[in-house]
């Protein structure tokens, strides 16, 4: 979620360069597709950067035991 927020300064670019006429054709395109591709690249990455920083599997941290729940004491 939080890399689609980066899509707004390639789409705001698009629109203003469509609007002003100065894409040449596929342009356009080409800078959504780049856009597309290093959000999917970081995406994927970003399980393996937790990883390397915890020391464990992505998402270890925030599993919750059930065993040790506190109604349970």
């Amino acid at each position: 979620m939080a890399t689609s927020a980066q899509l707004g300064v390639p789409v705001g670019a698009v629109a203003m360069g469509k609007t002003l006429g100065v894409f040449s054709s596929g342009e356009a395109t080409a800078l959504l597709l780049g856009a597309l591709i290093t959000i999917l690249v970081v995406t994927v990455l970003s399980g393996r950067l937790l990883d390397a920083v915890t020391g464990g599997p992505a998402g270890e941290t925030a599993r919750v035991d059930s065993a040790s729940s506190p109604k349970d004491q």
